[in-house]
Formats: structure tokens, sequence, C-alpha cells
């Protein structure tokens, strides 16, 4: 079972046309915690580095650079060795490329990467892929243009680069992508950030975390810190300090009540997370 906290939420492009492309300029402390869409992801590095963890495989993205998240994949982004960086992210369901009437096309390609059964390479290397590259790149460019019939453009070209990825023989199958013994590890440490994205602003003991993996206390920090970087109290105030952030620049509510709104009992206790994480104080971060 999926844990639907941890999906996100968001609606990319119209209902219509399920496509979006956003444009990002990351500070040095940009960081998308970790989460998981029914729609293909397909991040662009025009400047800068970007460390993207997916299902538990870290990528560091340089300049030029193209990364792939499948759907369902959990994944987080940040930037690297605070540095700036710049990026697009073209997200986008398979279902807009889905025929009504059945041929080869949608019995081979479309309907076994809409279901995963085929997906994409992470890191592409695009040396000897140069065409996919620029394939990518005339639609971003289509995108940001929009001119009469774009929508019909961006489709032909999602055709275009599937057709290129299964002409070199890119597209991985999904046995090769993912192990079943793997593929549990992601169901536990995804029901694990569920509870706690779930119950952040109560009080959270390992020992509830213990309970919902099946692990002893030890086992289950060293569990949780290889796949998420973090151990689970870490990425808890990691979790609190992020959305005491939207809170913050959001709303006028005090910075006393704040911190008890995200789950910190010590006011002292969260200044100190809060500045070792964002390297000022919540009132300095709200001046900005």
């Amino acid at each position: 079972m999926k844990d639907i906290h941890l999906k996100e939420k968001s609606v990319h492009g119209e209902s219509s046309f399920h496509l979006h492309i956003y444009h990002h300029i990351a500070d040095k402390h940009y960081y998308v915690s970790h989460h998981w869409h029914d729609e293909i992801e397909i991040i662009y590095i025009e400047k800068g580095d970007l460390e993207i963890t997916i299902d538990n495989h870290v990528t560091k993205g340089k300049e030029g650079d193209f990364i792939f998240i499948n759907p369902q994949s959990l994944h987080s982004i940040s930037s690297v060795a605070n540095h700036t960086s710049i990026h697009y992210a073209l997200v986008f369901s398979l279902s807009i490329l889905s025929y009504e009437i059945y041929d080869i096309c949608q019995d081979h390609y479309i309907r076994p990467l809409i279901n995963g059964d085929l997906k994409f390479p992470a890191l592409l290397d695009f040396k000897n892929s140069s065409r996919i590259k620029d394939e990518i790149l005339y639609l971003i460019s289509s995108y940001k243009n929009r001119k009469y019939g774009w929508q019909l453009s961006l489709k032909a070209s999602l055709l275009k680069i599937i057709s290129l990825f299964v002409e070199e023989d890119k597209l991985v199958n999904e046995l090769k992508y993912l192990d079943i013994k793997k593929q549990y590890k992601i169901d536990i440490i995804k029901k694990l950030l569920n509870y706690i994205h779930s119950n952040y602003q109560n009080k959270i003991y390992v020992d509830d975390l213990s309970k919902i993996a099946n692990m002893n206390k030890e086992y289950l920090s060293r569990f949780f810190k290889s796949f998420i970087g973090k151990t689970p109290i870490e990425y808890l105030n990691n979790y609190r300090i992020e959305r005491a952030c939207v809170l913050i620049k959001n709303t006028d509510s005090s910075i006393l009540d704040i911190s008890m709104n995200v789950g910190f009992d010590n006011f002292s206790y969260f200044i100190k997370q809060f500045k070792k994480r964002k390297k000022c104080t919540p009132l300095q971060y709200r001046k900005k």
C-alpha cells in the first residue's frame, strides 16, 4: 500500500494537459524532502550542482546534466556544498501520451512505462545521446515560448524522446532496475517518513518508529540513515525546521508559537536547531 502522505498532492499543468516545467533558482540551503508522485520528472541542471537521492541511490548532478525520476520513486533534492544552482524540472503524466486505440507503440512502450515495467535511467550519458539532449532542450524552449499549438509540439517531443531512448536501448527493465529485497526496504522507509510527516507536530519517539519498522532502535537508526543520510531524529528535526520556515515566511505568528506548532516543546532547542540548519535566527530568516 502506498503512503499517501508522502505522495505529492500538487497538480502539474492543467487537468486537460498534465505537464508543467518549473524553473528553480536554488539557494545554498535548497532542500526538497523525500516524496513521490505518479508523474515522470526530468531535471535539467542549467547551472551549478544538485544532489538527488532516488530510491536510496545518490546521484550528483552537475551543470548540463539531465536526471530522470520515474513515477512513484522516492526522492529528495538538495544543493551541494552550500552552492547556489539553477535548474528546470519537467513534470508530466505519461497518460497524456496514451492512445484510445490499441497499437504497437501503446503496447510495447507507453503502457510498460505507465505500469513501471520499463523505466528511464536515473542519469544519462549524453556523449552518445546528443539527440535526446537536444530534444529535451527543444521541449523546454517550446514550453517557454508557447506558440499556437504548443501542447501538440510538446507531446510530439515527448514521443520523440521515448523513441530515441528505445532506439538507443537505454530504457531499463524493471527487473534489472529494482530487486524485490530493495523494494521491501524502500516500502519500510516510506512508512516511516509517512508517520513522521503525519505526526511531526506531536511527540515522536524512536520506539514508535521501531515498532512501525519492526526493528530494534539501534538497527533502525543505521537502516534509516543508510537511505536518508540522517538518523530518524535528525530527519525529524530537519523536517520540523522546514515546516517552521514555511510558517515564518507566510504567517504573522510569533516564533514561539511556530516552534510549538511544529513540535518543539523547548524553545531554546528550536533556536539552536534552526541556527544550525539555516545559519541565522528565525527572526533574521523572516526579514530576508
